[in-house]
């Protein structure tokens, strides 16, 4: 199920019939409050939220959101400037669309979101040690030091995907598809902010290997300093 959480009724009943005829099952809120109920109720596969509500903030719903559940939030918003995006993303949002925007654009988006949600499980990789963190693949978890490293999905798919390529350099273009699952717009700071966030909670859980930056090149696991 995808909940859509916008004021702007026309909007929302626009993207309910899109995704609808996409063959998603839809469910709409208009407000904070509402909206907290709903997921309480029942988690989303995704969500989708606005910035500007009548009862509240966006960010500030993301941010709750994000401590208790881990399902992906694509942003929708009118708001273009870079330090939204970067404040959003920093809260634990996975995905920024800007409104006005093309509905393939967001179909494909959501469809992306979706298959990377999804896709590390069905790897032939079942777990990997590196140092002192583990990757469960079959439980789709992280371990540091044996404790449960809190992750969202895109978070995960991050770490996943540079825990299996721990031997090599990865490319900024490279992860942002494996991660993403579409080309990067590398004028934003989507993928800095999350790699920012990775290296924050591998830090605080006393993980040994952190994400490197390759100047001019991606990142790369390496040894903690």
């Amino acid at each position: 199920m995808i909940l859509v959480v916008d004021d702007d009724i026309f909007l929302v009943t626009s993207i309910r019939r899109l995704l609808v005829a996409n063959n998603f099952q839809v469910e709409c809120a208009h407000r904070v409050d509402t909206a907290w109920q709903m997921i309480l109720a029942a988690q989303p596969d995704l969500l989708i939220l606005d910035l500007s509500l009548p009862d509240g903030d966006g960010n500030e719903l993301c941010q709750r959101i994000r401590t208790q559940f881990d399902f992906p939030i694509l942003m929708l918003t009118s708001r273009s400037d870079s330090i939204d995006k970067v404040t959003g993303l920093g809260l634990g949002a996975d995905d920024y669309l800007t409104k006005p925007f093309d509905p393939s654009e967001l179909i494909a988006r959501i469809q992306a979101i979706l298959r990377r949600t999804k896709g590390m499980s069905h790897s032939t990789i079942k777990s990997v040690e590196i140092g002192n963190i583990e990757l469960s693949l079959s439980e789709h978890e992280f371990r540091v030091k044996g404790g449960l490293l809190t992750l969202t999905h895109t978070e995960f798919n991050l770490l996943g995907y540079l825990v299996q390529n721990a031997s090599r350099a990865v490319s900024r273009e490279e992860l942002f598809r494996a991660v993403w699952g579409y080309e990067a717009d590398f004028a934003s700071n989507t993928l800095d902010v999350l790699v920012y966030r990775v290296r924050n909670k591998l830090k605080l859980a006393e993980a040994d290997h952190t994400i490197g930056t390759i100047r001019s090149h991606g990142y790369r696991l390496k040894p903690t300093p």
